[in-house]
C-alpha cells in the first residue's frame, strides 16, 4: 500500500496536481510563514535553531526600556513601531548567529571558568562577596531560567574571548598609527558665510493663488486618514484584583502552603584538591587521593595540602578554594558530594570525574532563613489578588465570548452579563499611538469589514494574557483631504519655507560664483549683512561650526598650492559656504608617548572589530534565516 502511494506521488500529474492544492492553501490562509519556518511560535529560525516569541518579546521590552528617549522621540506611526521591532529581531538574529559561531569553533566555556566569571562580576557581588540572592532577582526581574541565565553569560564570554583572540592577533604598523594621527589630528583653516533661510521667509509674500496652486499640487500631503470611534467593553484581571478582598485567613494559610517560596537559598563555600589522571593511571590517582584523605583526616589542614598536592593549578594558591557553589555548575557526582556535607570544615570522601579524583570540603555555610509574613505580606497579597481575579476572568471571558456571539448587534446584554460598562473611545485611526487603540489588532478589528461596515460585534481581542476587549462601531469618519480653509496655515508655512529655502541656494550659489569668477563680493555682502566667520586651526571636536557643516569641512580636498576650495553644504538653518585655505597635518613627532600608545591600541581595536564583524557577517551570509514578521509583539 505505502510503495504504491510512494510511486504514485512520483508522477508528474501527481506532482501538478499537490503543487496546485498547496498554492491554492496558501492563498486560503492555511498555511502561514509559521508553517514554512516548522516552529509557529517562532519569530526567526536560524540554522535550524528557533528565536521564539518570548524571547524576542523579553529583549524587545529591554531595549525600549533601555532606549526609552529615543523610542518616544521616533516611533511615532504604525510603521515606525514595525521598523523598531525588526531592528530587535536584527539583532537578535545576529546573536543567535554569533553565538553559533563560537560553538562551530569549538569554543566553550569549563563549568569553574564560568563559575569565576559569574561570581566575580561586581553586579552579583554584596560588600565584595558573591551574592545568589542577587542572582536570584535578576531571574525574576528578566524572567529567565538559571540554566538560560548561565547559557546568556557564557555566550557573551566566548564571544568575548573570540573578540580579544582577534584583537591580539591584529597588529598595525607603526607606519600606519602615524599616518592615522596625521590624519585624525589635522587642523583646517578657511572661512564660512551662513545663509540663513529665516530672513527671507519674513520678505516673501504669498497670493492666495500662490497658496491654492501649491495646496492643489500636493493635496495627498493633507489626506487626513481615515478614523472610527467605538463603543467596547474591556476585562482585565489587573482591574479585577484590586476588587478583590483577602481575609487575614486566608492571607496566613497561603504562606504556610509556600513557605518554601520566601526562604532565600543556603550558600555553601566549597573547596577542592583534585588529583588528575593526565599522567598517571587511575589506580595511582586513587592511591594518592586517599593518601592525602588519611593526611588530613590526621589533622594536617586541607588549605595546605591542596597549595602543595593538588593538580588544579587555577585554585591551588587559595587552597582549592571553588567559590560559592552554583546549581548545576559542578559535575553532578562532585556537586551531590558538596551538597551531602553537612557541617562547615567536614571533607568528602575521594570522588571520580572525567578530570581525576577529588575531594571536597565545605569551607563555609550561610543557611537558608524564611522571611517573616509582615516582610512579605503585600507581595504575598498582590499574587493571591492575582491569582483569585485570574479565575473570575475566565469565568468572566467565557461569558464575554458567548453573549457578544450570541448577540451579535448590541454590547448591552454581554455588559449586563459580566458586570462591565460599555465604554466610549474617540475617534482613532491607524496612526493612532494612544492606549490600547495604537494596538494592531484593535486597529485591524475596528476597521475590519464586519465591524466598519457590518456593524458587528468583534470578536475579544487579546490585548495580553489577562486583558481582552470587544469592540463595535459607533461613528465613522472616511479618509478625506483636509479642506483649504483648514490647513492653509499649515500650506502658508510650508510654502515660505519652502521658498526662503530656495531663496537662500540661489544667494550662496550666486556668491560661489562670484568667488569662482575671482569677482568682488563685498557690496553683496553688505547688502544682505553677511560677514565672514574666520576659522583658524579648527580641530575635529571644535564648537564653531554646526555638526552637518564640520562634517563637510573635513571631507573637503587639500586645495592647490595658492588656492582656495569653496563648497556649499546645507544645514539646519540653511546653506553655508566653506572655504578651505589650507591644511596642518597633525605633527606625529610631537605627540606624547602616551597618546601615540591609545592611538596604536585604538586603530588595533578597530582592526579587530572590523574583522570580527566581518568574520560574523560572512558566517551570516552563508547561514539559512528565515523570519515569521507575523510572529512580532504589536
Amino acid at each position: 500500500m505505502l510503495e504504491s502511494i510512494r510511486e504514485g506521488v512520483q508522477k508528474p500529474w501527481v506532482k501538478i496536481v499537490i503543487f496546485a492544492i498547496v498554492i491554492s492553501f496558501v492563498f486560503a490562509g492555511y498555511f502561514t510563514s509559521s508553517f514554512f519556518l516548522g516552529d509557529p511560535n517562532a519569530v526567526a529560525v536560524v540554522n535550524g535553531e528557533s528565536i521564539s516569541r518570548l524571547d524576542f518579546q523579553r529583549i524587545y521590552a529591554n531595549v525600549k526600556a533601555q532606549q526609552a528617549d529615543y523610542y518616544k522621540a521616533n516611533v511615532k506611526t504604525e510603521e515606525d513601531e514595525r521598523k523598531f521591532q525588526e531592528n530587535v529581531l536584527e539583532r537578535l538574529i545576529t546573536y543567535k548567529v554569533r553565538e553559533q559561531a563560537t560553538r562551530e569553533l569549538g569554543m566553550r566555556l569549563s563549568d569553574d571558568a564560568l563559575r569565576n566569571v559569574i561570581q566575580s562580576d561586581p553586579n552579583y557581588q554584596l560588600d565584595g562577596k558573591y551574592s545568589s540572592t542577587l542572582v536570584e532577582q535578576t531571574l525574576i526581574r528578566s524572567q529567565i531560567s538559571k540554566e538560560e541565565f548561565k547559557n546568556d553569560y557564557e555566550t557573551r564570554e566566548v564571544a568575548q574571548q573570540l573578540l580579544t583572540g582577534v584583537l591580539d592577533s591584529e597588529f598595525v604598523l607603526p607606519s600606519e598609527v602615524a599616518a592615522d594621527y596625521q590624519f585624525m589630528a589635522q587642523k583646517r583653516s578657511g572661512k564660512a558665510l551662513q545663509v540663513n533661510s529665516a530672513p527671507f521667509k519674513q520678505q516673501i509674500e504669498l497670493t492666495d493663488d500662490d497658496i491654492n496652486q501649491y495646496y492643489q499640487d500636493n493635496q495627498e500631503t493633507f489626506r487626513q486618514e481615515e478614523k472610527i470611534s467605538v463603543e467596547y467593553i474591556e476585562l482585565n484581571s489587573a482591574d479585577l484584583a484590586s476588587q478583590v478582598e483577602l481575609s487575614e485567613e486566608a492571607i496566613q494559610e497561603f504562606y504556610d502552603n509556600n513557605l518554601d517560596r520566601y526562604k532565600s537559598d543556603e550558600q555553601r563555600q566549597i573547596s577542592h584538591i583534585l588529583i588528575t589522571t593526565d599522567e598517571r593511571s587511575d589506580a595511582e590517582a586513587l592511591e594518592k587521593i586517599q593518601s592525602l584523605k588519611k593526611r588530613i583526616d590526621s589533622g594536617e589542614t586541607f588549605e595546605d595540602i591542596a597549595k602543595t598536592e593538588s593538580d588544579d593549578e587555577p585554585t591551588r594558591e587559595t587552597g582549592g578554594d571553588l567559590g560559592v557553589l552554583i546549581a548545576g555548575s559542578l559535575d553532578a557526582a562532585l556537586e551531590k558530594a558538596a551538597t551531602e556535607l553537612a557541617a562547615v570544615g567536614d571533607v568528602s570522601e575521594p570522588i571520580k570525574s572525567e578530570f581525576g579524583y577529588h575531594l571536597i570540603k565545605l569551607s563555609d555555610l550561610t543557611p537558608g532563613s524564611a522571611l517573616p509574613l509582615e516582610q512579605v505580606k503585600d507581595e504575598l497579597m498582590a499574587e493571591l489578588k492575582k491569582t483569585k481575579a485570574e479565575e473570575v476572568y475566565y469565568n468572566k471571558l467565557d461569558t464575554l465570548t458567548n453573549k457578544v456571539f450570541e448577540i451579535s448587534d448590541s454590547l448591552n446584554e454581554a455588559s449586563i452579563a459580566v458586570g462591565l460598562e460599555v465604554k466610549n473611545s474617540p475617534l482613532f485611526g491607524r496612526s493612532s499611538r494612544e492606549g490600547i487603540f495604537a494596538n494592531q489588532e484593535v486597529q485591524d478589528a475596528a476597521f475590519s469589514v464586519s465591524v466598519k461596515d457590518s456593524l458587528l460585534n468583534s470578536e475579544p481581542i487579546q490585548i495580553s494574557d489577562s486583558h481582552v476587549i470587544v469592540l463595535r462601531r459607533k461613528d465613522y469618519q472616511p479618509s478625506k483631504i483636509q479642506p483649504l480653509e483648514e490647513v492653509k496655515a499649515r500650506v502658508t508655512n510650508t510654502l515660505k519655507q519652502e521658498k526662503a529655502k530656495k531663496a537662500a541656494e540661489e544667494l550662496a550659489s550666486s556668491i560661489i560664483a562670484k568667488l569662482e569668477a575671482n569677482e568682488s563680493i563685498d557690496a553683496l555682502l553688505a547688502e544682505k549683512k553677511l560677514s565672514w566667520t574666520e576659522l583658524k586651526a579648527l580641530e575635529r571636536n571644535n564648537a564653531s561650526l554646526s555638526f552637518l557643516s564640520n562634517q563637510h569641512f573635513f571631507k573637503m580636498p587639500k586645495p592647490e598650492e595658492g588656492k582656495v576650495t569653496v563648497d556649499l553644504v546645507e544645514d539646519f538653518q540653511g546653506y553655508t559656504i566653506l572655504m578651505l585655505n589650507s591644511i596642518e597635518e597633525g605633527d606625529w613627532e610631537k605627540a606624547d608617548e602616551t597618546t601615540k600608545k591609545q592611538r596604536g591600541l585604538y586603530l588595533s581595536s578597530y582592526f579587530s572589530s572590523a574583522d570580527f564583524t566581518a568574520f560574523i557577517e560572512d558566517f551570516r551570509a552563508n547561514s539559512e534565516i528565515s523570519k515569521n514578521l507575523n510572529n512580532l509583539i504589536q
